[in-house]
């Protein structure tokens, strides 16, 4: 009856040096971004004639929701909106480099 308890010590340790990993990692890339904006910016990227009604249909909000995520992506930089040269009214939502 030794096992569980040296499984319960190699899993603690295990998990002890997950989160070390997962604390050093953050440390050297503090970025910001939400999950909902990760999101976004995942369906923005992988849709590129994408609207802001496609994507609030993409993530089943309301229109006025999905433009404030763009917002505040486009005021942290990762976003852009761009006429679409085929109708202007219609506005493009593009990631930035």
């Amino acid at each position: 009856m030794e096992r569980p308890p040296k499984l319960a010590a190699a899993i603690d340790a295990a998990a002890e040096a997950l989160v070390n990993v997962l604390d050093s990692t953050a440390s050297r890339h503090q970025v910001s971004v939400p999950p909902t904006q990760l999101r976004v910016l995942a369906l923005i990227c992988a849709r590129s004639e994408t609207n802001v009604n496609r994507l609030a249909e993409l993530l089943d909000v309301v229109p006025s929701s999905a433009s404030r995520l763009c917002d505040r992506l486009e005021a942290t930089g990762l976003l852009r909106r761009e006429a679409d040269p085929r109708d202007r009214r219609e506005v493009r939502l593009l990631p930035t480099a």
